[in-house]
């Protein structure tokens, strides 16, 4: 019963149906990026939607992610002392920082530290 009812306020404020993550992803600039488990090393592709949609994501995961990933490319949770200074961060934020932080992805996306999870799948096969 408190499924239907939650259901159906839910369903009041829908503004339709989403095809796809980039249709919804892509008319905001941060996207929530939690992983399903914290452990070190594992990074599922929530965040690397992110960096293909210019979302800044704010991460929270891997504890190790600043070991694969650059840190100038995503906001990490575990960088703030609790939500209202990540707020506050955020807001922060001029358009120019957040430009860095898109061409920071760029950079990301075009140097050799990409392949590494390009070709990642691939490498669970041979």
């Amino acid at each position: 019963m408190p499924y239907i009812k939650n259901y159906f306020k839910l369903n009041k404020i829908d503004h339709g149906p989403v095809n796809t993550k980039f249709d919804l992803l892509s008319k905001y600039d941060y996207c929530l990026c939690i992983e399903n488990m914290y452990l070190e090393g594992y990074i599922t592709e929530k965040i690397f939607d992110c960096f293909f949609l210019w979302n800044y994501p704010i991460y929270k995961g891997s504890s190790d992610i600043k070991k694969y990933l650059p840190e100038d490319t995503f906001i990490f949770i575990d960088d703030f002392n609790d939500t209202n200074e990540l707020i506050k961060y955020t807001q922060s934020l001029s358009e120019n920082d957040k430009n860095d932080y898109r061409d920071n992805m760029i950079k990301f996306f075009e140097g050799p530290l990409i392949n590494k999870y390009y070709y990642s799948i691939d490498e669970m096969f041979d």
